[in-house]
């Protein structure tokens, strides 16, 4: 072999060596590649063209390495594929939850949930564009189901309170009204009934709810409060009539007892009268007008001992009462 010859076969084999060394940079570059990383197909063909462009390395190693990127390229398509695959099914996880959450009642953990299942959607790998793309709509469908519910129900929510806070308003306007009546024993009733109308009301909402119920109890003292005094004051005049009817009853019985002494002294006056002499001839007159006076006199005071008796027993109940309503 000449000197020009191994000049040549050196320096293709140096060239070969270099070829070499560049592909299998470029293969080793496309390991690194991860197989969710962004626009993985033109990344893949870039890199193919790159080892391409490295040149020939002879057919033996063009065939290897060009085998062994492909199967390198191969298993980040295949691992991208799987990735998809868990992709999709995690997020038809997501979805069904979600469609399962957006016909709740309690919307304000709905929301929440809903709110951090779209947040788990995001931190997803992604999948197939066209089972994406379909699962994305029922997501957004689920979504939009539940806060259109949610505002719905508080729309709803907003309306009943407002009504509520309306009725209330009217309702201590009425019970503002009875502080003002004359009887208020005879109101009572009707506090009652619209204090059981208030309570039934429902709710005016957070904002109003205690300022409401502040005046209710206000109104309330009041007229309890009045009640009380009003009653106080009846029982003061009832029991100042009580005692006027004692007083008047003792005044009655001084006058009966009155009465009954002077009927005694009568009786003794007319027993304490000699009878007339048997040489009287209106003896038998005199003695049966003593008899008719005496019968007259007896029983006038067995009506006014009855009428005594009738004062006392009055005066004794009169006492009684006074006594149990002090």
């Amino acid at each position: 072999m000449s000197e020009h010859d191994a000049v040549r076969d050196a320096y293709n084999e140096e060239t070969r060596r270099e070829r070499v060394a560049a592909k299998e940079a470029v293969i080793a570059e496309l390991r690194w590649l991860q197989p969710n990383t962004q626009g993985l197909g033109e990344k893949v063909k870039a890199l193919r063209e790159k080892l391409y462009a490295c040149g020939s390395c002879g057919h033996d190693e063009n065939l290897r390495l060009k085998g062994e990127f492909d199967e390198a390229a191969q298993a980040l398509f295949d691992a991208r594929d799987r990735m998809k695959k868990e992709a999709i099914k995690r997020k038809e996880e997501i979805v069904r939850e979600a469609e399962s959450l957006s016909y709740s009642t309690e919307f304000k953990e709905a929301k929440e949930r809903m709110k951090d299942l779209q947040e788990q959607w995001k931190q997803a790998p992604r999948g197939a564009k066209a089972d994406e793309d379909a699962l994305w709509e029922r997501l957004h469908k689920a979504s939009d189901r539940l806060f259109t519910n949610a505002k719905e129900d508080r729309e709803k929510r907003l309306a009943q309170q407002q009504d509520a806070r309306r009725k209330k308003e009217d309702i201590l306007a009425r019970m503002d009204c009875l502080l003002h009546t004359s009887d208020l024993r005879a109101a009572t009733d009707e506090m009652k009934r619209l204090s059981d109308e208030f309570y039934n009301a429902g709710s005016a909402g957070r904002d109003f709810n205690q300022g409401l119920m502040d005046r209710f109890k206000e109104i309330k003292d009041r007229f309890y409060s009045a009640k009380k005094l009003e009653a106080e004051k009846r029982h003061n005049e009832y029991m100042e009539r009580l005692q006027e009817r004692l007083d008047r009853k003792h005044d009655a019985l001084d006058r009966i007892e009155n009465a009954i002494r002077n009927k005694e002294d009568q009786l003794r006056d007319l027993l304490s009268r000699p009878d007339p002499g048997y040489n009287n001839p209106r003896r038998f007159e005199i003695a049966a007008q003593r008899n008719a006076r005496e019968s007259q006199i007896n029983s006038a005071l067995a009506d006014m001992g009855r009428k005594r008796e009738e004062i006392i027993n009055e005066i004794n109940e009169l006492r009684a009462k006074l006594w149990s309503m002090t």
